[in-house]
């Protein structure tokens, strides 16, 4: 246990466990931030790579050829990866592209939740099903650099005029 400090002494921090469960090298730094999803870390890195290890002990499953513009989201069983004006929808099991739709060139992270899609280009928000990345609709949102978020049956994306914007998907 750790000791109760005495009043006015901040109390020493716990050490952290010192075994590392894995570690792969990769070629070159992530070029966005790794992505936990079911049983794999999914990470891209240059050149124009992206692959899954395996959450258990860091085997690589599989790799693509893609360059992501924005950081990678996922939903269920795919990672989309939004590269070269479109989103990518790879199986997260095998590396296998389930589906591509053209976005043109992404303003704000691609959002992925129970089911949902969201992606902005061009002042416009577009909500997709994530299964086979059929648009749903599209709405002019204005301007947006940041990640949007999506909760049970709405949506809130931060504009950079300074405001939140929900609405219903």
């Amino acid at each position: 246990g750790v000791p109760s400090p005495l009043p006015g002494i901040p109390a020493p921090l716990p050490e952290a466990p010192s075994l590392v469960a894995w570690s792969v090298s990769i070629p070159s730094p992530p070029s966005v931030s790794p992505l936990v999803a079911t049983d794999v870390v999914v990470a891209a890195y240059l050149p124009d790579t992206v692959a899954a290890f395996r959450r258990a002990d860091g085997r690589q499953v599989w790799r693509a050829q893609l360059a992501p513009d924005q950081p990678l989201t996922a939903d269920g069983p795919l990672v989309y990866i939004a590269a070269g004006e479109a989103v990518h929808a790879l199986r997260l099991a095998d590396g296998s592209v389930a589906w591509r739709a053209p976005t043109g060139t992404l303003s704000a992270p691609p959002v992925a939740r129970d089911g949902w899609l969201l992606t902005t280009a061009g002042g416009a928000l577009t909500a997709r099903r994530a299964a086979d990345g059929t648009a749903v609709w599209t709405a002019e949102s204005g301007p947006q650099r940041e990640a949007g978020t999506i909760a049970g049956d709405m949506v809130v994306t931060p504009l950079v005029d300074g405001r939140l914007v929900a609405r219903d998907l």
